[in-house]
């Protein structure tokens, strides 16, 4: 099968949480991350949605959800699955969640007015 590529997802921060699952060079980053969704480890936080996913392979960056495999060069090997690191977007913090403003305290401050340069560390 010349056109399916066998992946195997890393987590990140998560030590020897893999998955391997096959999928035909043809088929959408969106669609693999469904695959992905679908295969999610019990002991790995599962993602809210498959936007929340980013996959990255082998120095390619993330790759983007409306290309396919193929168009992404994802490179598949002979003898061993392409390895894919898998890392999850924690979701945002709503101001409602948060009890008011989803900004740190410290940023909602007014720069000070006798120095020309001034930054917040969040």
């Amino acid at each position: 099968m010349d056109d399916v590529i066998q992946l195997k997802f890393l987590f990140a921060n998560k030590d020897g949480v893999k998955v391997t699952l096959g999928a035909p060079k043809s088929a959408h980053v969106a669609d693999v991350k469904a695959q992905l969704l679908a295969a999610w480890p019990a002991d790995v936080p599962k993602p809210e949605c498959l936007s929340s996913i980013r996959l990255i392979c082998m120095g390619l960056g993330a790759l983007q959800d409306n290309k396919t495999l193929s168009d992404s060069k994802v490179p598949s090997f002979p003898t061993h699955p392409t390895p894919v690191n898998v890392s999850v977007v924690p979701p945002k913090r709503s101001a409602d969640a948060a009890g008011g403003s989803s900004e740190h305290p410290l940023t909602q401050r007014a720069p000070p007015t006798n120095i020309s340069c001034w930054c917040a560390i969040s």
